[in-house]
């Protein structure tokens, strides 16, 4: 059984997931696959938005990144054609490898990406927007 757990930012996926791993899901987090991506893509990346998005250290700055996509629809676009087949195949691979274990995939880009196909149930978990932002600021508060 894949269950995909999908939703807007801040509106309680990570939740919800724990509820399934309490009772012996294994959980596949989509966000943190798609820090793997942006480093397997790292040169692409590099290429499309240029050396300015690196830290001192040399590492994608996702914040900085972050600020560059969410202003553009079209870069939005740009760094998912990079990232999201990444995103998938990893996605892909954990499952082939899970023989049969319950699986929850917490992705808000569960269908834009197209893994809803790996998925026999899909959960959408909605939250007011007041609530949202207000996680949203803690979140990114204690950041």
């Amino acid at each position: 059984m894949i269950i995909g757990i999908a939703g807007k930012a801040c509106s309680g996926k990570n939740a919800a997931a724990s509820f399934f791993e309490k009772r012996g899901f294994r959980s596949i987090d989509v966000d943190k696959l798609g820090h793997e991506a942006l480093e397997i893509q790292k040169d692409v990346v590099i290429e499309h938005f240029g050396r300015d998005i690196l830290t001192e250290a040399g590492e994608i700055n996702r914040k900085l990144l972050g600020r560059i996509v969410f202003r553009d629809i079209s870069k939005m676009k740009e760094l998912e054609t990079i990232t999201h087949p990444v995103i998938y195949t990893l996605v892909e691979t954990i499952i082939k490898s899970a023989h049969n274990e319950k699986i929850i995939i917490n992705a808000a880009i569960l269908g834009t990406s197209g893994m809803d196909v790996f998925c026999d149930k899909v959960l959408w978990i909605d939250s007011p927007l007041y609530s949202r932002v207000k996680r949203a600021f803690n979140r990114d508060r204690n950041r």
